[in-house]
């Protein structure tokens, strides 16, 4: 008997809390899973029972689905699995691979599992896109937040995938399962469970999984995919309109409306039309401090102000506003990880923060998301991991152009590093801003460009000598002269515009 088990089972369990009991202390405790599965082939090889024995299979089932046996035992339970009978063979095998492959669960299975799993059949359920559709999806126990994605941006037909993920809505509560490899079912599983806590039931837990656009890539382009831009779009105005993102300046809501409303009905101006417009996009904060008919007649100024002399396209009209929540809302459009400060010169020790990562930099906030320190890209020179496990697990370092290195430990590290060091190599690809790391080597040469060490050098990508070769074009930004250079000189700033004078100084 482990410690605090008394408490669960000296009570009469229904079957789902008997599964989480088994499966859970199974994920929690690696070593006894062989152990399980050992009584549960044990239980069904001894058992004459038919009801009894299609129980023990379904048990078998859910057990495959979330975690699997250790390397020395698994050819053993395959085995078994082989020679039982017609029906769960294939359905068990199954889960028993998705689960090696995808790993094992953090959270017991399900409502949704155990009564698909007694049909021996697959999960339904229904994803929420921004534009109001829905996708109907087929998943099993292994399914993962990447998979999932996957699927449906196939069913979309959806090209610019990036930024996408998958979250989980309970009530007014909102959460990103992201797009890698968590499991979709243990944020169901978890919903499940805190309507029970509630007094609820779990088979009647309404929650709802949503696609959402989450971040952008710094140099995010919204007319390479129509499909995406619309759907950032819808998401865009609903967030608006819900109080999500949030307009400081009138005129700014009032253009964002007026836009609206030429993308849902042209030009000609309808009273009832920028009534409808009003009440799909304007808060309801915004609304108490005007009235619906007075911010119908500022969209109708404004309507008329914009467009009385060009005509409109609802596509560059969503394009101009997914650009521009870009960079107004970019702490909206963040990816959150959680961590606790191991060093660095501005944060005490053992801090816990969140490191969010964005189209426009790094930022450490707190747990009201007060921004505690950030950084542009252009500021970041170096990221680095650390797998070696500690008492918060692996630790990422992020080092800066002002000679400061600031070390977290957190379990996402790889996940940190990965992304931001994708931003980092493709802004270096695509930035035209380098510095000179010390003077030009001939200055006799009228071919080559003329520099100082810390010049500020433009990068002429267009024209002839080609980067492969080591050498490109450039503009000395000093002299106004322009020559070859040695890429080896210089220091490629990670930047997709001219690059502050605070970045310069460091």
């Amino acid at each position: 008997m482990y410690p605090g088990e008394s408490a669960i089972t000296d009570r009469p369990m229904s079957n789902l809390e008997k599964l989480h009991f088994i499966i859970g202390n199974a994920i929690a405790r690696p070593n006894i899973r062989d152990e399980i599965y050992c009584q549960i082939c044990k239980q069904l090889t001894a058992c004459p029972k038919s009801n009894i024995k299609a129980r023990g299979w379904i048990l078998l089932c859910l057990c495959a689905g979330c975690f699997p046996p250790t390397d020395g035992f698994i050819k053993y339970l395959r085995n078994f699995i082989r020679n039982g009978p017609e029906g769960y063979v294939m359905y068990c095998a199954e889960h028993l691979r998705r689960t090696v492959a995808n790993g094992a669960r953090r959270k017991p299975p399900s409502y949704l599992e155990l009564e698909a799993t007694k049909q021996k059949g697959p999960i339904k359920v229904t994803v929420t896109l921004m534009n109001r559709l829905s996708c109907s999806i087929a998943i099993d126990s292994a399914t993962t937040a990447n998979e999932l994605c996957k699927t449906v941006a196939g069913k979309i037909q959806l090209k610019d995938t990036f930024g996408f993920s998958i979250y989980i809505a309970l009530y007014d509560s909102l959460s990103s399962l992201g797009s890698g490899n968590d499991h979709v079912l243990d944020a169901i599983s978890q919903c499940e469970q805190y309507v029970k806590g509630q007094g609820g039931q779990e088979r009647h837990t309404p929650f709802r999984l949503l696609y959402r656009k989450e971040i952008f890539t710094p140099w995010h382009d919204s007319n390479e995919d129509r499909i995406s831009t619309d759907l950032i779009y819808q998401q865009i105005i609903r967030g608006i309109r819900s109080g999500e993102y949030s307009c400081e300046k009138e005129e700014e809501l009032v253009e964002i409306a007026a836009k609206h409303y030429c993308v849902k009905f042209g030009v000609k101006f309808d009273p009832e039309k920028a009534l409808e417009v009003v009440h799909g996009c304007i808060s309801e904060n915004h609304l108490k401090a005007k009235s619906p008919e007075e911010w119908s007649q500022l969209i109708t100024e404004k309507v008329q102000d914009l467009f009385v002399s060009e005509k409109t396209n609802a596509l560059k009209l969503k394009e101009q506003l997914v650009d521009f929540s870009r960079m107004k809302w970019p702490h909206m459009f963040s990816k959150f990880f959680k961590a606790v400060v191991f060093s660095g010169p501005s944060l005490p020790k053992n801090q816990l923060v969140f490191l969010t990562v964005s189209s426009v930099g790094v930022s450490l906030v707190d747990k009201s998301e007060k921004i505690l320190l950030k950084w542009s890209y252009a500021e970041i020179t170096g990221i680095n991991t650390n797998r070696a496990p500690n008492l918060y697990g692996q630790s990422v370092a992020v080092s800066t152009l002002q000679g400061q290195e600031h070390t977290l430990s957190t379990s996402c590290a790889t996940e940190i590093a990965d992304l931001i060091v994708l931003f980092l190599n493709g802004l270096t690809r695509r930035s035209e801003y380098a510095i000179a790391l010390h003077g030009s080597p001939r200055q006799d040469d009228p071919i080559l460009l003329k520099y100082e060490k810390g010049d500020l050098i433009k990068l002429m990508r267009d024209k002839e000598i080609a980067e492969d070769s080591g050498w490109i074009q450039g503009q000395n930004e000093h002299s106004g002269k322009t020559g070859s250079l040695s890429l080896d000189s210089v220091y490629i700033i990670p930047t997709l515009v001219k690059p502050s004078q605070e970045v310069m100084v460091c």
